[in-house]
């Protein structure tokens, strides 16, 4: 999803809170989009729990919510054809965000 059409998740209903990314605006701002865009999360939760909610990191490819003492990770990981290097970096940004949230 382009970053300017992210706030049509909030159009989904007005008892959700959205919290999304989009990795798009780089592309987008090059020219056209050729092909099946890549990236980009986006997490839903209801308005009733926002109190206990918090957004510790929101990125182009993944997004890290506490709720009380739970820490949600919604990731977008790279295709096979990124190096696993890429993906341990992703694996270690989690486990810092774990250790450093932890309740």
């Amino acid at each position: 999803m382009a970053p300017f059409d992210l706030d049509k998740l909030d159009d989904v209903s007005n008892d959700f809170t959205v919290f999304a990314s989009s990795p798009l605006e780089a592309t987008i701002s090059r020219g056209i989009v050729k092909g099946r865009p890549y990236g980009g999360v986006a997490v839903l939760l209801q308005n009733s729990i926002m109190r206990s909610v918090k957004c510790l990191c929101k990125t182009d490819r993944y997004i890290v919510i506490r709720y009380m003492n739970l820490v949600f990770v919604n990731v977008y990981m790279p295709c096979k054809a990124v190096s696993n290097y890429v993906c341990r970096h992703y694996l270690r940004d989690f486990a810092l965000f774990i250790r450093i949230f932890w309740l």
